[in-house]
């Protein structure tokens, strides 16, 4: 069975717009299926223990420098970095 996810690895002082994703047993309100685990980290089957943010809805701008990652069957690959104005296609992934 395949699994792939995308990430968002960047810094941020909007810290004030990043939540943690808890479902309702632990007082919250997300409803989101696998990885999520509803109690703020992703069901990692690697024996990692990974914290899990959900952004609000308000526009949170990448820091120059971010790094969009597609992780297909465990193999981690960036796929684009931010160049402060866009997120710029990685070539020869």
């Amino acid at each position: 069975m395949g699994s792939e996810m995308c990430i968002r690895d960047s810094k941020t002082t909007d810290a004030e717009k990043i939540k943690t994703p808890y479902g309702e047993i632990f007082g919250g309100t997300n409803t989101e299926g696998p990885p999520c685990t509803l109690n703020g980290f992703t069901g990692a089957r690697n024996g990692q223990i990974i914290p899990e943010w959900s952004l609000s809805s308000e526009y949170v701008k990448p820091k120059k420098g971010a790094e969009l990652h597609k992780v297909v069957n465990g193999k981690d690959t960036v796929v684009a970095i931010f160049d402060g104005k866009h997120f710029v296609e990685v070539k020869g992934k």
